[in-house]
């Protein structure tokens, strides 16, 4: 859609882009949680991050395998947990019934729709109700442990870097660059979860 505005004694042409969306909500079975939902042209994404203790099947997630940032529950409650890769490769399932890990390919295909490049994914997916927060992470391997909360987001992909077995692609949103980035970081790390409808 393309809109005009006159300014003074000129006139200013403005490219906007109307995105469908629906908003709505989802309860997670395993927990009574209610996350927020956004439909995305043909994809159903929860609207938050996964925060959830329990496998699908009711199980406990092992301690190793998830955690609050700063062990804090209340940061589960804004930002979602922190999860490692074995967690969502876990057979159990972390995801709820009805719902899955996105595939790399459903992250392109989410990208794709919003158009532009990825220095402007972050503040199209907050203006459709995708709200990417920021989580912060937390490595494994440093003495550092948790790291930029509220400043940047990591979240799993799903496509493991063929030249290390040990390591997996991670989806990035760094404050004050605007856009997306992508590296691979090793597998006992902890980083957020965001979940695609079936």
């Amino acid at each position: 859609m393309i809109k005009y505005f006159a300014l003074g004694m000129g006139l200013t042409i403005v490219n906007t882009i109307c995105y469908t969306q629906q908003i709505g909500t989802f309860k997670d079975a395993r927990d009574g949680r209610i996350y927020k939902t956004v439909k995305i042209g043909s994809q159903v994404w929860m609207a938050e991050n996964l925060n959830t203790t329990k496998f699908r099947d009711g199980s406990p997630i092992p301690k190793n395998m998830w955690k609050w940032y700063n062990n804090d529950k209340r940061n589960g409650e804004q930002y979602g947990a922190l999860y490692t890769w074995y967690s969502i490769k876990d057979k159990r399932n972390i995801a709820p019934k009805g719902w899955h890990i996105p595939s790399p390919q459903e992250w392109k295909d989410l990208f794709k729709y919003l158009g532009g490049d990825e220095f402007d994914r972050e503040e199209k997916l907050k203006r459709i109700g995708w709200s990417p927060k920021r989580g912060g992470y937390y490595y494994s391997y440093m003495q550092e442990g948790f790291l930029l909360l509220g400043e940047e987001g990591r979240w799993w992909i799903g496509r493991e870097d063929n030249n290390e077995e040990d390591t997996v692609s991670v989806l990035i949103f760094q404050d004050g660059l605007g856009g997306t980035d992508y590296s691979d970081f090793a597998k006992g790390n902890f980083y957020s979860v965001r979940c695609i409808k079936d």
